[in-house]
């Protein structure tokens, strides 16, 4: 969000949507957040701030989209009690598992840990190797994992600062 010339205070919440199909399952997370430990998170790409209660406690669900209408939800406003995992990576951001509940197995992964093992989870669970493979193999899960944020609008002044700003960078 750096890069978009968006500050850390200008950011009052985030918005989270991903959509998974696999294996004939249509499964869906959509939920926002105002967390200070989620949205510094999203900044700094540090999870160590994070505890099952940044999530658990901030989160919002939103109503599915028309057009996800077969999408099964799987952290419901009744679900998100059941995180139990965090990761606490220095560079993983939003990336690597933030959250997840391992009782049910659901997870929102945009990769994994491992780099020559790339995992994308919404709200499942692909990491076991003894199962993951052929037809189950986490490369066949087809994931879409978009995050939005929503902040005060800019003043105009402000807007000006960031476009000068970013054209001096560039004139570089």
């Amino acid at each position: 969000m750096k890069d978009l010339g968006v500050t850390k205070d200008q950011v009052m919440e985030l918005r989270f949507l991903c959509t998974e199909i696999f294996n004939s399952d249509y499964t869906m997370l959509h939920f926002k957040s105002g967390n200070a430990d989620v949205i510094e998170t999203a900044f700094s790409g540090d999870q160590s701030r994070l505890k099952t209660n940044s999530w658990k406690q901030s989160h919002i669900p939103l109503s599915k989209p028309v057009e996800l209408e077969k999408f099964v939800n799987k952290f419901d406003k009744n679900r998100f009690k059941e995180i139990d995992t965090v990761n606490s990576s220095k560079t993983g951001g939003l990336l690597m598992s933030p959250f997840g509940a391992s009782s049910i197995g659901s997870f929102w992964t945009i990769q994994g840990e491992d780099p020559k093992v790339q995992v994308y989870e919404c709200g499942n669970y692909h990491r076991d190797p003894m199962k993951n493979s052929g037809v189950n193999s986490p490369a066949m899960a087809k994931t879409t994992h978009k995050i939005f944020f929503r902040g005060k609008p800019s003043t105009d002044e402000e807007v000006r600062e960031r476009l000068k700003s970013k054209i001096k960078k560039e004139a570089k």
